[in-house]
């Protein structure tokens, strides 16, 4: 019986003044289109169809139609899903050129491949996969964090803070460290060999460089030096470090103006 249920909403009506009759005119969502006719069948001339109508309570569904399982908040969802998710956002190409004045290859745009590229640079990892894996205070996990609720905030799809806390005065002390262990690494004499081109250390050099320049915040800023700092400690020479410090500097001065 239910099988034969067509649930429709009442919308108009017609008056038919040659055949004194009333027209009532329902509609079904066209996603039912084939239920209705495999119910009704299609009008035939000369042929009447009856059917019955009844009025049903508000909230009413058919008996045969699946409940539709309840929509996740978007922090029920696991990280990777999403930052898969952000990278499909309209407006997220558009924060990258403006925010973080990301350029988009020539070749492709700021496709889905480029921005996945652009994530795993970001948050320093191999694949989006790792954001679940990661214990909260992980600074890739963090870097993630903060880029997802600086994108809201810029979509208007969350309320910004009235106050973001001053990071400047830290930022610069970090500098500074980072400076001083650089010149005395480099006054207390290398080793010779220390100075030899090193390709996982030029890797290095520029990954971080990229990652300074992708920042836009001084929070930003010390959270991503911080975040390189033992890699940069472990492979790079004083003459890196201290072209790393000089980049870290540069781009200090640029956003505070």
């Amino acid at each position: 019986m239910t099988d034969s249920v067509i649930q429709a909403s009442y919308h108009e009506f017609k008056m038919v003044k040659t055949r004194s009759a009333l027209q009532l005119i329902l509609e079904v969502p066209i996603e039912r289109a084939e239920h209705v006719f495999q119910v009704l069948g299609f009008p035939q001339p000369g042929q009447e169809q009856p059917v019955a109508i009844a009025l049903l309570k508000a909230g009413t569904k058919p008996q045969n139609e699946p409940d539709k399982p309840p929509r996740r908040s978007w922090y029920d969802m696991p990280p990777s899903q999403r930052c898969a998710m952000l990278g499909e956002e309209r407006a997220f190409p558009r924060y990258l050129a403006e925010v973080h004045g990301a350029v988009a290859p020539e070749h492709e745009g700021f496709s889905p491949q480029a921005i996945a590229r652009w994530f795993r640079a970001y948050c320093r990892i191999q694949s989006r996969s790792e954001l679940d894996a990661l214990d909260s205070d992980d600074p890739s996990l963090k870097a993630f964090l903060r880029l997802e609720t600086q994108y809201r905030q810029w979509a208007g799809l969350e309320a910004a803070p009235e106050q973001q806390p001053d990071t400047t005065r830290q930022a610069m002390k970090d500098l500074q460290r980072l400076g001083q262990e650089a010149d005395a690494e480099q006054e207390q004499g290398a080793d010779k060999a220390q100075h030899a081109p090193n390709t996982s250390a030029l890797s290095v050099v520029e990954s971080v460089k990229l990652a300074l320049d992708l920042c836009h915040t001084p929070e930003e800023l010390k959270d991503t030096a911080q975040r390189n700092q033992g890699e940069v400690e472990r492979v790079c020479t004083a003459e890196e470090k201290k072209q790393l410090t000089a980049h870290y500097r540069a781009r200090l001065a640029e956003m505070r103006g």
